[in-house]
């Protein structure tokens, strides 16, 4: 299909000659708009009907609306040729005349690439590595030490990482770097391999942005980062980004047959329609920590503080039904959660033909010195009202035995320590920070725990926020280790300084970064705002 500019009167097509190159039109609902709008200033009442098949020529774009790396590396004499780049701000601005746009003579479409210089092949070579090293010369630090550890993949890397992570991990995206790993222990979420083919969301060869002493790997399309302003709300966001992580999964021939999420009524119902042969099942925690609080409630009414010490034996009950059925037996661990009702009342019987009884012995220590609630008193009709609820026993019924979402809430944990949520991003490097976090993550997943120079396994004393004072035991597990820093620089330079990746064409569209949030508000003029400014006590 040949691929023409939409504006009226040009119908321009790719032509290297004329140095004019076709551009589709942003996803992004908002860019897309504007684009639109522009376009019909040649075109009353045109609309877009598919971005991805609407397309614009490089002639209607300002020469400062494309990436500079090309231009620059052009300009110090070294040979690229490759894919011209609109920035993600780029908007289309100039519409010249049909006669303009044949000869040429648009703003961009006049810029054509400088005369090649005739050298040896050694003085190119040498030329192109002095250039890279400028590029990727790291900063440093006040006392001259190199920060090259914490801007490997973008200038804005945290050098703070948390120092525990769970011993768990679920799947994410990859890299494939080439260089050997010393450790063999390897998980299946963003990590470096050695040489072998993996199935998830490798960061291929990405264009290199020359920004002065910033590097900035811009990742595929494809991507999983969700903002809040793609989507139409924050509420919106998680069930986008499930949307984008299933169909990656797709496109990478991985069949998904069971999902553990939380209670997120949208996501549960966008699955059920949506992947009907997906077995969509719930976390425990989520509903355990659900139930507890509207029990805790409930023990603050008049009359039903006898069911406070009951709400962690309550909650406890809630895993164990979960854990001892084996799987697809949905009807049973209802059936045994509904037995609690007559547990705590001293009626360890005749519960149902599921659970005809309870399975514990005797009652021994805290168990047995606490008080039963009395039949048909209203601690015990309100515990019944709450553990029968017909919405929380369909919830119930869907949960899960085994996996948990554990492992992605320690990311969720280590990640703020790489993106504190005091600090505001941008985009690009929001995403260049999930991804190290990720690295770190598998990197660090499979740590031990520490022992004391006497060999006895060493423990903390934390005051977790969820257990409002109450003391836990941790294990302390062994430092934490960073190789895939070194190992990272180490790829990316020589991806840079390969000559055949250099000169290669980018056939890899770079990320449509998102509008800022605050781009749907007004921005008025500073001059014209600095003159209606007035002190509250001068009004």
């Amino acid at each position: 299909m040949v691929r023409r500019c939409v504006v009226s009167g040009c119908s321009n097509t790719a032509n290297d000659e004329l140095n004019i190159s076709i551009h589709s039109f942003p996803t992004d609902v908002l860019r897309q708009r504007t684009w639109e709008k522009n376009v019909q200033n040649t075109r009353a009442k045109w609309s877009v009907k598919n971005p991805r098949t609407t397309y614009i020529c490089s002639a209607h774009f300002l020469l400062d609306d494309f990436e500079e790396g090309p231009i620059l590396m052009v300009g110090s004499g070294i040979d690229v040729t490759r894919k011209r780049i609109l920035k993600p701000s780029a908007v289309p601005t100039l519409f010249p005349t049909p006669s303009q746009i044949r000869q040429g003579t648009g703003d961009f479409a006049t810029a054509t690439p400088p005369a090649k210089r005739h050298r040896s092949a050694y003085f190119e070579k040498r030329e192109k590595t002095q250039v890279l090293d400028s590029l990727l010369k790291p900063r440093l630090t006040a006392d001259g030490a190199s920060a090259a550890h914490t801007s490997t993949a973008c200038s804005d890397a945290s050098d703070d990482p948390m120092q525990e992570t769970p011993g768990t991990m679920t799947s994410a995206c990859q890299t494939d770097p080439v260089k050997e790993k010393k450790k063999p222990q390897r998980s299946k979420g963003v990590q470096t391999k050695p040489r072998e083919k993996t199935t998830g969301t490798p960061i291929e060869r990405k264009l290199f942005q020359d920004t002065g002493s910033q590097c900035n790997i811009i990742p595929t399309p494809k991507k999983e980062l969700v903002q809040s302003n793609e989507c139409g709300g924050s509420y919106h966001m998680e069930k986008t980004g499930l949307e984008r992580s299933l169909a990656h999964l797709e496109r990478q021939g991985l069949a998904v047959g069971t999902m553990v999420t939380d209670r997120h009524r949208q996501i549960a119902k966008w699955l059920r329609e949506t992947y009907p042969h997906i077995e969509h099942l719930y976390d425990i925690w989520h509903v355990a920590k659900g139930f507890s609080k509207k029990l805790l409630a409930a023990s603050n009414e008049r009359e039903c503080q006898v069911l406070r010490p009951w709400i962690k034996s309550v909650s406890n009950h809630m895993y164990w039904c979960a854990v001892s059925t084996p799987f697809g037996q949905g009807a049973q661990i209802v059936a045994k959660w509904e037995s609690v009702v007559s547990h705590v009342q001293n009626v360890h019987t005749g519960h149902g033909d599921l659970f005809p009884s309870c399975i514990h012995g005797r009652l021994e220590g805290r168990e047995s010195h606490k008080k039963w609630l009395e039949p048909s008193s209203k601690a015990a009709v309100k515990l019944e009202t709450l553990v029968c609820n017909k919405t929380l026993c369909k919830d119930i019924l869907k949960l899960s035995g085994g996996s948990q979402t554990s492992a992605v809430e320690g990311f969720h944990s280590l990640l703020i320590q790489f993106a504190p949520k005091m600090y505001v991003f941008s985009y690009t490097g929001m995403l260049c920070r999930i991804l190290i976090a990720a690295l770190h993550f598998n990197e660090n997943a499979n740590r031990v725990q520490g022992v004391t120079k006497a060999g006895e396994a060493m423990y903390s004393i934390k005051y977790p926020k969820g257990r409002k004072g109450a003391a836990v035991l941790r294990r302390v597990l062994e430092s934490p280790t960073y190789e895939y820093a070194q190992e990272l620089l180490e790829e990316v330079v020589k991806e840079c300084t390969d000559k055949e990746n250099v000169e290669a064409e980018f056939a890899v569209e770079p990320v449509i970064v998102p509008p800022p949030l605050c781009a749907e508000f007004p921005h008025p003029e500073k001059s014209d705002f600095v003159k209606q400014h007035l002190s509250r006590f001068k009004r």
